[in-house]
């Protein structure tokens, strides 16, 4: 059933004993894009179809299954299975218990604690130094 191949079935049946590498190299793009054209996971566009055209010699077959594979129709609406309804979503307050920083005493975010205690120690030290490390 040569009519029913996809496009990466096509890509790789045209590639034959060439690595990805090779024909990503003939085509100017990357080996990763040829593997999920392949795999189909990317869908190409017009340029890409018509550089691995140029790279593996296709004759028009690359071409031929690209427009194939546009033409199939996407699934009717009514076949899907209604979408359930989003629960609701919790907004964290920046003071929220579960969404601040509350690391101490009366909810005073840790990095504040840890700089008011550092400057507090330099403060000690200054005075029992008579030095002053600070402005």
């Amino acid at each position: 059933m040569v009519g029913e191949e996809t496009f990466g079935q096509v890509l790789r049946h045209l590639r034959g004993n060439r690595t990805l590498g090779a024909v990503a190299n003939a085509a100017g793009i990357s080996t990763s894009y040829v593997y999920k054209l392949e795999n189909g996971q990317r869908k190409p566009t017009r340029t890409v179809v018509e550089a691995l055209e140029a790279a593996t010699n296709a004759q028009g077959a690359l071409i031929e299954a690209s427009e194939r594979n546009e033409n199939k129709s996407a699934p009717n609406a009514e076949i899907l299975p209604p979408i359930a309804p989003l629960s609701p979503v919790r907004t964290l307050d920046i003071n929220d218990q579960y969404g601040g920083d509350r690391g101490g005493r009366h909810g005073t975010p840790t990095a504040v604690r840890a700089s008011r205690q550092c400057w507090n120690r330099r403060l000690r030290r200054d005075r029992s130094t008579g030095t002053r490390s600070h402005d």
